[in-house]
């Protein structure tokens, strides 16, 4: 069973010739037992392992006298083999492309002779999951947020701006800050690579929400120090009430009660905040007026018969004459420092009422 050449000698021997048998001359044959190199097999660039779903290594069998014939099942130790091959030739790319090990053998043939088999292996790896994401979102022009991405613990977290991962924005890390400032929507594609392996995208958005406006205000804007403090009124959602510095926040909702009612300008703002974004405030005001002094008034008598009235007199030219003291518009008279009631309107002792009004 070894290879080599092995050489025989045959006679023909008759026994039936007496007084002893006869040979007759011995011819020498020879028998060659032949043996054919069995082949040696690499992957090509050391190339042992692949990930799922891409193209098998290439395997390379040495040249050698004789033709070598690949199997992906086992062909046997040795001897012909056993199962049909897959291919022949220098070069062969399996096509068992299923996750795990897989083994193939190479046999080469030389003149009917088989070499003994030799098997190789490679693994196919599989694709990792797509990551967990977080989206986020924040406010047009408020502080900028992070998305993220969460892989396995030996992943290496790539980031793309595009589902076809054209552009890549960020390798190794699992958060990623957006670079856009104007109000939208930003999707971005994360996958991770474990072993060497991609496995698919997966999104995370990005929101930058719009402000709202400033809400509607109304309120008076004119007081007197000893009229109660006004209610002002915003319309728009999720209200707040700040002082004259914009930041201490005085009360919530769509109206506020005021209780400042010293003299002088009272400012305040209201915001409204809209799905988390709080707006531009708008500004109300009021005016609290001091109460005038009281009119200094001169009142005045003439006698019956007389056709001449005297002049009745208050201390400033704003003061306003009424005829009773029940202020109203049917009661009003004039206005003025002076007052000449009417000849035929006085009977015995007749009364008048001076009110003073400022701002």
């Amino acid at each position: 069973s070894v290879a080599g050449p092995y050489s025989y000698w045959v006679s023909e021997y008759n026994g039936n010739i007496a007084p002893i048998g006869c040979e007759g001359p011995r011819k020498k044959v020879t028998i060659t037992m032949k043996e054919t190199a069995k082949p040696s097999i690499t992957a090509e660039g050391g190339l042992n392992s692949v990930c799922l779903g891409t193209t098998n290594p290439t395997f390379i069998a040495n040249a050698a006298a004789g033709d070598v014939y690949w199997y992906e099942e086992n062909p046997g130790a040795s001897g012909e083999p056993q199962v049909a091959s897959s291919a022949s030739g220098l070069e062969f790319i399996p096509a068992a492309g299923e996750e795990g090990l897989h083994s193939l053998w190479a046999v080469r043939n030389n003149n009917g002779c088989y070499s003994a088999s030799v098997e190789s292996q490679y693994t196919v790896k599989p694709n990792p999951i797509a990551p967990q994401t977080t989206n986020n979102e924040i406010c047009f022009e408020k502080q900028p947020k992070t998305v993220t991405a969460t892989g396995a613990a030996n992943a290496t977290i790539v980031w793309y701006a595009d589902a076809t991962q054209l552009t890549e924005l960020q390798r190794g890390t699992e958060t990623y800050q957006p670079k856009q400032t104007m109000v939208g929507t930003y999707t971005f594609y994360v996958l991770q690579i474990v072993d060497g392996c991609a496995g698919p995208t997966a999104e995370a958005q990005y929101k930058i929400k719009s402000l709202p406006s400033a809400p509607q205000v109304s309120g008076p804007t004119k007081l007197c120090e000893y009229d109660a403090a006004p209610t002002l009124s915003a319309t728009g959602e999720n209200i707040v009430w700040y002082a004259s510095d914009k930041i201490t926040q005085l009360a919530t909702g769509n109206s506020f009660q005021t209780s400042d009612m010293t003299v002088g300008s009272h400012p305040y703002y209201a915001s409204q905040t809209v799905d988390g974004c709080e707006g531009p405030s708008a500004p109300i005001s009021y005016t609290v007026g001091a109460k005038p002094t009281n009119p200094i008034v001169k009142g005045a008598s003439m006698c019956a018969g007389d056709v001449a009235v005297p002049t009745l007199e208050s201390s400033l030219a704003i003061d306003k004459w009424y005829s009773e003291e029940n202020v109203t518009e049917t009661s009003y008279l004039a206005t003025g420092k002076t007052y000449v009631p009417a000849l035929e309107t006085l009977t015995g002792t007749t009364t008048y009422y001076v009110q003073r009004e400022q701002n």
